[in-house]
């Protein structure tokens, strides 16, 4: 889990910076780790933001279905 969440956070610097490619690969390799609502989200929204709306869709679609506890916490 601190591996992941060490990912996550790179993840999100990377997208502060701008570089939406690379963050994406960390909050692939986070979610890889384990999976949670802020790492797939995340990933779909570099997804968006890259311009790969099918495979944003489908990872905001999986992260509804798997993490549906979690998101109406927030």
């Amino acid at each position: 889990v601190a591996q992941a969440k060490e990912l996550f956070r790179s993840g999100v610097a990377l997208f502060e910076a701008g570089d939406v490619a690379r963050a994406l690969d960390y909050f692939r390799r986070s979610r890889a780790l384990f999976p949670s609502t802020q790492n797939g989200v995340n990933a779909a929204i570099c997804l968006d933001r890259l311009g790969r709306y099918d495979e944003a869709l489908e990872l905001y679609e999986e992260v509804m279905t798997l993490h549906r506890g979690d998101l109406s916490e927030q």
